[in-house]
């Protein structure tokens, strides 16, 4: 079960390590001038699918075998466990919120003007659902 932990920890870091960073590059994106944004396309699609999305798979499957471990009835009383898979679901949504519109940026004319209010609001709102999963993880010890 401490190997588990240990690869669920790893699939954690990855996630949102990638995410975070993700958010803040998509947020430099729109400020860049036109000649420049297709670097940056490549480096949001690397981080994306070479560390984001992995880390995504790893730590949910990582996660539902945990709880699939543990003894009946426990999910049941579980409202800490309740409350720390609604802000993941929230994380997730981030991320394929954040992925969406990264393949719009790419599809975009270099030269089109784009509000980057949603990759600050993101890079935020990521932050402090990566902070509430972990007080609520180390609440439950």
């Amino acid at each position: 079960m401490r190997v588990l932990l240990a690869i669920h920890l790893v699939g954690v870091v990855m996630w949102m390590g990638s995410l975070l960073a993700l958010s803040r590059v998509l947020s430099f994106h729109t400020r860049e001038p036109p000649s420049v944004r297709p670097r940056f396309s490549n480096l949001e699609r690397r981080l994306d699918l070479f560390a984001a999305v992995p880390g995504a798979v790893l730590t949910l499957a990582t996660g539902a075998l945990q709880i699939a471990l543990k003894p009946d009835g426990w999910f049941a009383v579980s409202l800490w466990l309740h409350i720390k898979l609604l802000l993941v679901a929230g994380i997730l949504y981030l991320h394929i919120a954040l992925h969406v519109r990264h393949r719009g940026l790419a599809r975009e004319p270099a030269d089109q003007v784009i509000p980057r209010a949603f990759f600050g609001i993101s890079h935020g709102l990521l932050a402090l659902l990566l902070i509430a999963v972990m007080l609520l993880a180390e609440y439950r010890t």
